[in-house]
């Protein structure tokens, strides 16, 4: 009894000590990690002083027309951070003789430092990464990477045109059932959504992006005693882009786009008459294009005039829409500040028929992605109910992309 009393006795002494030892092992581990933390974070500080004041400091120096020592700064910017829009502006610099003597060759370099360093990865979502930040590895690499594109979106969907929802008022009752037209308001609630997803292609060092996006636009009856939707209009589309951000000679050209959409409103009600399509009072509408796009900038201004060329379709809905929307747009925005403004115009030479739309949006105080909106439309096309009737409308809202 006493020896297993004795036993019982150096055993729990044993434990005693191998708690005290693991007890200070992990105290001096925790404060090993604190101490690691607080240096990674001091280093983290001052990278991130250290990036801005290269940057804040170049951008003084080309404000105050030192354009060598701007230079100079963003070069440092650019070479260690690999700023794949620093490089552009270097490569203008270059090209344009602007802080050093005028260098084609060494503006082809920046410009290929841009290509290389991807100017679609400056645009990632930073509250993504975050999250991605703070996952753990998992188990493989393939299983890691699937967490990494499930986290940061592999396609990184993004907004393509306007998204907006405003409420608007017509000059006159607008189209929608032929039969129960009498019905409809004035008033009518308008939303947009438009996304996209890019994917980018590299031949020959230069980089391409293809891209696929959609755009649904619905005008609502909200204010009408049943609340219909008058018509909602659905816009697929396809298209290869081709920035010329890598060529030197691109002074205002700063890309092209080839591209295929499909328009209808998902009606397939047909009126017939002796066996033909009376498009006049039937709600199917629906028409296939291809287009060229090009996209200029002139100072403040981003001119994209875009031509269209109309896919025959055997069984024509609306076989006159192109006397009404023409063969082609021509988009004009101008930047001030916050304010965005952006007009469209539409015009038939030979049936004399088209229209003029312009909106302007301003970021909402203290929101980052929320913006006062407002529209006014004149013309033909307005949706595609509408197309063959003058539609004049003005529309106040939100938007949540510009």
């Amino acid at each position: 009894m006493k020896i297993m009393m004795i036993i019982f006795f150096f055993n729990s002494l044993l434990f005693s000590v191998d708690s005290n030892i693991e007890n200070n092992l992990e105290n001096n581990n925790s404060i090993e990690n604190n101490e690691y933390l607080k240096v990674q974070l001091k280093t983290e500080i001052y990278e991130e002083k250290n990036k801005k004041y290269h940057l804040n400091l170049a951008d003084e120096y080309y404000i105050e027309e030192e354009y060598l020592k701007a230079y100079l700064e963003y070069e440092i910017y650019a070479n260690k951070y690999k700023s794949s829009s620093t490089s552009l502006k270097l490569g203008i610099m270059a090209y344009n003789g602007i802080g050093i003597k005028k260098n084609i060759k060494l503006s082809d370099i920046w410009f290929q430092k841009s290509i290389k360093w991807n100017p679609l990865n400056e645009q990632e979502n930073d509250l993504n990464k975050k999250i991605y930040e703070n996952m753990s590895p998992l188990d493989t690499r393939d299983s890691t990477q699937t967490l990494q594109q499930l986290t940061l979106g592999f396609l990184s969907l993004k907004a393509y045109d306007t998204n907006y929802y405003l409420v608007s008022y017509m000059q006159d009752i607008p189209n929608g059932d032929p039969i129960n037209s009498d019905k409809l308001s004035n008033f009518e609630t308008k939303f947009q959504i438009s996304v996209r997803a890019d994917i980018k292609l590299n031949f020959e060092n230069y980089s391409y992006i293809f891209s696929g996006a959609y755009t649904q636009v619905s005008t609502w009856q909200q204010f009408n005693e049943s609340s219909p939707f008058r018509d909602i209009n659905y816009k697929p589309e396809l298209f290869l882009t081709f920035p010329t951000y890598h060529e030197a000679k691109s002074k205002y050209l700063k890309g092209i786009t080839l591209g295929f959409k499909h328009s209808s409103n998902g009606q397939n009600e047909r009126t017939l008459s002796n066996g033909v399509i009376n498009y006049k009072t039937s709600l199917s509408r629906s028409w296939n294009r291809t287009y060229l796009k090009a996209y200029f900038q002139v100072g403040n201004f981003i001119i994209k005039p875009n031509i269209w060329y109309r896919i025959p379709d055997e069984s024509d809905d609306n076989p006159d829409i192109v006397d009404y929307y023409g063969y082609g747009d021509v988009e004009i925005y101008f930047i001030k500040n916050k304010l965005l403004t952006k007009t469209k115009f539409r015009y038939n030479p030979v049936t004399k028929y088209g229209s003029a739309e312009v909106s302007m949006s301003y970021p909402i105080k203290g929101t980052e992605s929320l913006y006062l909106y407002a529209e006014a439309f004149t013309g033909y096309g307005y949706t595609l109910i509408d197309y063959n009737k003058k539609t004049n409308e003005i529309g106040f809202g939100i938007s949540l992309s510009r």
